[in-house]
């Protein structure tokens, strides 16, 4: 599940060329700020800001609701939440000596640990 406001950068960058998008769907659309890139045109600046312009923004705060909700509540987000919050750093250690012995036992923790990190 993606960050809502990935989809709008990606809206704009496909009509105008930009460096950055500052955005928080808890702040009014007019304080964002959109970083052009020096060969952006004034109609493809245009163009991006009537994207922002249209945005509805009530639906991006529920699709990150959802997104929230659902990291909040993965299975393996609250187990690994639950053993970190009891273990000692001894503990974690072997935890992660014991359990991660390959490619496959990698990409399980990094994936429990971004699933936690994510939210």
């Amino acid at each position: 599940m993606t960050n809502p406001l990935d989809g709008v950068y990606q809206q704009i960058s496909a009509v105008c060329p930009i460096s950055s998008l500052t955005a928080d769907l808890n702040i009014n659309k007019s304080q964002w700020r959109i970083a052009f890139d020096p060969v952006a045109t004034l109609a493809q600046r245009a163009a991006a800001q009537s994207i922002i312009d249209g945005l509805d923004v009530a639906a991006l705060q529920q699709a990150q609701s959802t997104r929230d909700a659902a990291i909040s509540s993965d299975p393996r987000r609250v187990d690994l939440l639950n053993r970190l919050r009891t273990a000692t750093p001894a503990q974690i250690s072997n935890y992660i000596d014991n359990n991660v012995t390959d490619l496959a036992g990698v990409r399980s923790i990094l994936k429990a640990i971004l699933i936690v990190l994510s939210n």
